[in-house]
């Protein structure tokens, strides 16, 4: 039993070396509402509070902790490969309550990407890693999030879909409710490999046992109905992996796993902080956890400058389920703050670069070249 332990205890220190990556030491700034008293008109006014970088050897962060999300399509024998943030999910967690809220973010949502203007906000990881920004795509991906939600990021996760698929073996696989039967004709066979190839993946109705291979794709299929129900198919299954977790027990497959995650799973979160959060974790009732989705209601459809489609926010609809997500006493001050800011501001300009990177496709393009159209459809059976 020593000797397994110890074991255990050589491998974790063995992963905290692969997988911690932390950001550049720059703050992420926390912007605080302020209303000016009515008589002056209830202009909003910005103050900036300096959020330090947390320090590794604090106990768990008090208060609200936001945690980032990636899930990408990294490839760390492919150095070729530009990866692109496939998922983006927003974890909020609230030591004081014990509660956790967690809330996925369109991947064609329109943001503002410091030093490049606006783009569809799975760009940020494409081109903080392309163009080797400081903290590389995670990092540039933290401050487009942190300045869109008005809020300090103070942690992100990556993992790539061979992670992912580790993850989920591991743990014997989950089970999913499919809700109605998927078929889609287009879904990309990246994760086979093949960056401009298609598959038919399908999915029959209800009760399911998946393993990581049929999970990735079901959290990634979305031409069978749209982004939207993809958001959900995916929280689906974060409840479902927590579920899976809490009941086996992950003891006996820590090495196993712990040896396949290196190079799969990238973090800034320190160990210390991560045993806590595994702990709090582990002692958050179902019913704490609380799930949000940006839905169709809360978007308008927008066309970007390079003709490509992208998804504005609708900051009216939209301000009272973010307010109440990050633990807001309302949603006035952050909606009229966004609306001034629309009204106010000029259109980014680009940064200027040699070359133009287009984040639907893995790898940068030169101007002008044409895309490359994707090979004829290979189907493959149902799961």
């Amino acid at each position: 039993v020593i000797g397994y332990v110890g074991w255990v205890a050589y491998a974790l220190i063995g992963l905290e070396s692969r997988i911690i990556k932390p950001l550049p030491p720059t703050p992420t700034a926390n912007v605080a509402s302020v209303t000016t008293p009515a008589a002056t008109t209830g202009v909003v006014q910005q103050v900036s509070l300096s959020s330090p970088t947390p320090d590794p050897l604090r106990a768990l962060l008090q208060g609200r902790i936001n945690i980032l999300v990636l899930g990408t399509d990294k490839r760390p024998n492919d150095p070729d490969h530009f990866a692109r943030s496939d998922t983006l999910i927003l974890a909020n967690l609230d030591t004081t309550s014990k509660t956790v809220r967690v809330m996925t973010i369109p991947r064609d949502l329109i943001v503002d990407i410091p030093g490049y203007g606006k783009n569809k906000v799975n760009a940020a990881y494409l081109f903080g890693e392309y163009y080797k920004e400081p903290g590389g795509g995670q990092a540039l991906s933290v401050r487009s999030i942190s300045q869109l939600f008005d809020v300090p990021i103070d942690y992100y996760l990556t993992v790539n879909f061979d992670g992912f698929r580790k993850l989920v073996d591991t743990l014997g696989g989950v089970q999913i409710d499919v809700p109605y039967a998927l078929d889609d004709y287009n879904y990309p066979s990246d994760d086979e490999g093949d960056p401009f190839g298609d598959l038919h993946v399908h999915f029959d109705g209800g009760l399911q046992d998946m393993d990581g291979k049929q999970a990735l794709r079901y959290v990634r299929t979305r031409h069978a109905d749209n982004d939207f129900m993809r958001s959900k198919r995916q929280l689906q299954v974060i409840m479902a992996l927590r579920h899976k977790a809490m009941s086996v027990n992950l003891i006996p497959t820590l090495p196993t796993l712990i040896d396949q995650l290196g190079g799969m799973v990238e973090t800034n979160i320190p160990f210390d902080q991560q045993l806590a959060l595994a702990q709090f974790g582990y002692g958050i009732e179902p019913s704490k956890i609380i799930t949000s989705t940006i839905d169709r209601e809360m978007i308008t459809p927008s066309i970007l400058p390079d003709g490509s489609e992208g998804l504005e926010l609708d900051w009216v609809v939209a301000g009272p389920m973010v307010d109440a997500f990050f633990g807001r006493t309302s949603g006035t001050s952050l909606i009229l703050s966004q609306q001034a800011a629309v009204g106010a501001d000029k259109p980014p300009t680009a940064r200027p670069k040699v070359g133009q990177v287009n984040p639907n496709r893995a790898t940068p393009i030169a101007k002008g070249t044409p895309r490359t159209p994707r090979t004829t459809s290979t189907r493959v059976a149902a799961p």
